[in-house]
């Protein structure tokens, strides 16, 4: 047999052995998802979701890099008033740089949706927060069942009026149907008002640990409004994380002394060092 037939024999054992590599490996529902593309998940700015009732909004997701092999949960951060984070998601200030909450999740496995309030009397959440709370719990719901399916590991994180939405409205109207995860609530997050928490399950207390950083200082005597974020007796982080845990969740906090309610850079270290503590 002459070299050229010998080449072409080998050739062909290689072209068949490749093949059926290909059909022992191939994962075709891995790939095909209507974000990956044929690629990995991506970073996606500005989606628009629609909530059953018409009511619209934004949000920005993080998940370049993750799949669904290696994704370990969602991790959603409602913005203080203003929405600056939402607006500037690449400043170190919050979501964005090597410190921020997008890498602090990325890095550990979770997908990060930013979440822009659909509240139309102006960028807040707790404004209308029972009606944004019906929107919230729709697009987290939506977005959990698809980045992070049966993972029953589902994080809150809010700064500012954005944790008073969390402690205030999400949580005691729609606790049930979070399986697991933790809420993270920085400069605020007081006890339920004005509406009446629902029962929370015993499942999801003992699954679900919360954590309050607020700054020692940050109690109203520098802000424009007066706002207490500290030591305010119903939308105070003290009287949030106290109602929380006379309700049988586990709790902490950290109230670094000098600090008020600016927290510029620091989000995105309290958020990764609180992950590590309760690793999924």
């Amino acid at each position: 047999m002459s070299s050229r037939h010998i080449l072409a024999v080998v050739a062909g054992f290689l072209v068949v052995a490749l093949i059926g590599v290909i059909a022992i490996t191939w994962r075709p529902w891995q790939w095909w998802h209507p974000d990956r593309r044929w690629g990995p998940w991506m970073d996606k700015r500005d989606q628009t979701f629609v909530a059953s009732d018409g009511t619209s909004s934004q949000y920005h997701v993080f998940a370049a890099g993750l799949s669904p092999e290696t994704v370990t949960g969602i991790i959603f951060q409602f913005h203080g008033d203003g929405a600056y984070e939402f607006t500037h998601p690449d400043s170190s200030y919050s979501l964005g740089g090597r410190n921020g909450i997008v890498e602090a999740g990325r890095s550990r496995g979770y997908v990060v949706v930013a979440v822009l309030s659909p509240d139309e009397r102006g960028e807040t959440w707790w404004e209308s927060g029972e009606a944004n709370a019906a929107y919230a719990n729709e697009l987290v719901t939506s977005l959990t069942q698809e980045y992070a399916p049966g993972k029953d590991n589902t994080w809150l994180v809010g700064y500012s009026g954005g944790s008073q939405f969390i402690t205030q409205f999400f949580l005691p109207l729609y606790s049930s149907t979070l399986r697991g995860g933790d809420a993270i609530m920085f400069g605020g997050g007081g006890r339920p008002d004005p509406v009446d928490a629902r029962p929370f399950a015993d499942s999801l207390r003992a699954h679900f640990p919360m954590f309050w950083y607020t700054g020692a200082a940050d109690d109203g005597t520098l802000s424009d409004d007066g706002y207490d974020a500290l030591g305010d007796v119903n939308h105070g982080a003290k009287a949030g994380e106290a109602y929380y845990r006379q309700a049988g969740f586990v709790t902490g906090h950290f109230y670094p002394a000098g600090v008020t309610h600016d927290l510029s850079q620091r989000f995105g270290g309290v958020v990764a060092d609180q992950l590590d503590q309760h690793p999924r």
